[in-house]
């Protein structure tokens, strides 16, 4: 299944494609199933291509930091790790309010499930060489 990861924001974002990342409209129906998780009222989606999938994930009950022996190729952990720094960058752009972000990645078809849960963090401690979402997990990210 496609991953899709939503970024809930405090104010609009104007539609972006910079840095292999693409931020655009959420479809209504889409939408309405996420209003329950998100607390920020604007939603976006943050595409690497047609999905999310790039980004690095897993579907796992806490926050586990990127391993070695996690197995990606060189070239995957670097275009994940440029994905990261790329998105830690539009996140910094957002916080800049004082109320931070919340990101959500979810599969696809399975918006309206609930969240598994929410993991608060901090951006300057965020390492994109290190950092992998979980799925399902709102990450609510401050600056």
């Amino acid at each position: 299944m496609c991953v899709i990861l939503y970024l809930a924001t405090s104010t609009p974002l104007a539609a972006v494609a910079a840095a292999e990342l693409t931020v655009e409209s959420v479809p209504d129906g889409v939408l309405g199933k996420l209003r329950d998780k998100l607390s920020l009222p604007h939603v976006s989606r943050v595409l690497a291509g047609t999905c999310s999938c790039d980004f690095p994930s897993m579907l796992v009950g806490e926050l586990m930091p990127y391993e070695d022996w996690m197995g990606h190729s060189a070239e995957q952990r670097a275009r994940e790790i440029g994905l990261l720094t790329a998105l830690f960058g539009l996140v910094r752009g957002a916080c800049c309010d004082g109320r931070g972000v919340e990101l959500f990645p979810v599969c696809v078809g399975v918006e309206g499930e609930p969240a598994h849960g929410r993991h608060e963090l901090r951006l300057g401690e965020l390492d994109p060489a290190r950092f992998q979402f979980a799925e399902n997990f709102i990450h609510a990210i401050h600056a």
